[in-house]
């Protein structure tokens, strides 16, 4: 194995369900799935035997060379493969080919035993992300497309042959350890893909939110054998709420001076709650902070959010962040205008805000670094500042 990476384009196809489909069942699908790859590839103008490929049981890892420009990949190869996966025929236990696709480009290692690499684990993490399984679950197509933001930002968004740029949605990857912008795409259902990408690029619910209320999605499930919904219409959850509202009915009726004494010191909590959130959301109006901006009251807000694609206030194109630490375009300034020297630039942001409610943004690109203030006013709002505290630009997301 050499001990340098050599560039590549990455292309993972998983399927739908594929663990619910007994044993010659399986085998039938993945048969079935070379098979759609090999003609598509072809179709689309790109010799099959040129690129490696890895089988990964439910799913294949294919490894595209450089010299397929990475627009025909992109545009004529995705196009002619989610026709053909729309079109395969349906197994006889009438399990149809549904296919989870996500492309990302970068530098990949080949050793002995496969092909290793950030790159190629990035890949993996979109494939396997909320966003695209909430995407080929909520739409009737079958083929579900998400690119990392490196290749929009390299290739798609340039709109070359076959590749609608408006037909990819900005959206927000959470897996594991990586929070990272890509773009969703469901050929034949722009609707659907707008709907979850946005759904997925706002605030993401903590795992206390999911287990105290709200509605939990389960999909492809194997101990139930099917997608399972639990929500408030489940007629279970009704039964339970009627058990519950019975016994406190009992309870007040049995011990009504204690229920009263528990109403009373739930006001009084109430009381001291509501007088708490008044006087954050005025600014702190009971303790005044001569020096604070009108945000230093709000609630502490993610500064995770800034992850994605930015319009800027002042017309200097497109800013992106693409997690904290990571890369990162259009953020360094000197002399009030962008300066790019080439080379990686990366960002950084602070955990919490200072006492005027913002939050540090130092902005590094070898041998240039500086330090601004950010403030978030929405998750798709959020306002920079330079070191003398004066607003250089806002930022819009798109």
């Amino acid at each position: 194995m050499s001990e340098y990476p050599f560039p590549a384009t990455i292309l993972v196809v998983d399927l739908r369900s594929f663990s619910k489909l007994r044993n010659p069942e399986q085998i039938a699908a993945r048969r079935q799935l070379y098979s759609l790859l090999a003609d598509a590839f072809t179709a689309g103008g790109v010799d099959w035997k040129l690129c490696a490929h890895e089988d990964r049981g439910d799913g294949v890892l294919v490894v595209v060379p450089t010299e397929t420009p990475r627009a025909v990949l992109l545009g004529p190869v995705l196009t002619e493969f989610a026709h053909r996966v729309e079109a395969a025929e349906r197994l006889l236990s009438g399990w149809a080919c549904e296919a989870r696709v996500a492309v990302q480009a970068g530098e990949v290692h080949q050793d002995e035993n496969g092909f290793v690499g950030s790159d190629v684990n990035h890949a993996f993490r979109l494939v396997d992300s909320d966003v695209l399984r909430e995407a080929l679950s909520a739409t009737d197509r079958r083929c579900a497309v998400l690119v990392s933001d490196v290749l929009y930002q390299a290739t798609v968004r340039h709109g070359y042959d076959q590749i609608d740029p408006d037909a990819f949605h900005c959206t927000v990857v959470h897996v594991k350890d990586v929070t990272a912008t890509a773009w969703l795409s469901i050929p034949g259902d722009d609707a659907t893909a707008r709907d979850v990408a946005a759904r997925q690029r706002g605030p993401q619910r903590s795992d206390a939110q999911n287990a105290v209320g709200g509605n939990v999605t389960i999909t492809d499930s194997n101990v139930a054998g099917r997608d399972q919904h639990i929500g408030d219409k489940v007629a279970g959850d009704k039964v339970g709420r009627d058990l519950i509202n019975q016994t406190f009915v009992e309870q007040v009726r049995r011990h009504p001076r204690a229920a009263i004494l528990i109403l009373l010191l739930l006001l009084v909590g109430v009381g001291w709650v509501g007088y708490a959130l008044l006087s954050a959301d005025d600014g702190g109006a009971a303790m005044p902070n001569p020096g604070a901006t009108p945000n230093a009251g709000q609630p502490l807000r993610d500064p995770g959010i800034l992850v994605g694609s930015w319009r800027s206030s002042d017309n200097t194109g497109t800013k992106v962040y693409s997690g904290n630490g990571g890369s990162c375009e259009g953020f360094y300034y000197h002399q009030g205008e962008v300066l790019d020297i080439g080379g990686q630039m990366t960002c950084r942001i602070s955990s919490q805000p200072d006492v005027n409610g913002r939050y540090t943004l130092q902005v590094t690109q070898k041998p240039n670094q500086a330090s601004y203030k950010i403030t978030f006013d929405s998750p798709d709002q959020a306002t920079i500042y330079g070191s003398d505290g004066v607003p250089i630009y806002r930022l819009s997301r798109f």
